[in-house]
């Protein structure tokens, strides 16, 4: 009974990222001189189960020009906070199961390019992607 209590939290666990998404978001890539600097405001992530947590803004340093970058992080304790994000150009690699979070995505600009808005991921977990 144990071990399919077990399982049971873990398949709930895994619908309840896979289905989360943010609100409260802003996704900015901006020329920083040699490469670009994306910034991600403070949001709320919304559960599939119906719990949020307010998760810290933060950034993503060097990235290349005019690429699309998935941005994201990993909390295994979904608690929020202060956490540490990653960038991949590769929607395989963010995508949200297990302890990854998917924040959204952005085009970065080119060189000396205006600042560009990115798009976070939208009810049930679904990317809005360039």
């Amino acid at each position: 009974a144990t071990s399919a209590q077990t399982a049971a939290d873990e398949a709930n666990a895994n619908t309840a990222i896979t289905a989360s998404y943010v609100t409260g978001l802003t996704l900015t890539g901006t020329d920083a001189g040699s490469n670009v600097t994306v910034s991600i405001s403070a949001h709320t992530r919304v559960y599939g189960d119906a719990t949020s947590v307010s998760v810290s803004s933060g950034s993503v340093t060097a990235l290349a020009y005019s690429t699309v970058y998935y941005i994201y992080y990993d909390q295994p304790t979904r608690a929020g906070g202060a956490v540490t994000y990653q960038a991949t150009t590769s929607s395989a690699t963010a995508a949200q199961t297990g302890d990854r979070h998917t924040v959204g995505s952005v085009t970065t600009p080119a060189a000396a390019a205006p600042p560009t808005d990115g798009n976070g991921v939208s009810p049930p977990g679904v990317g809005n992607i360039p």
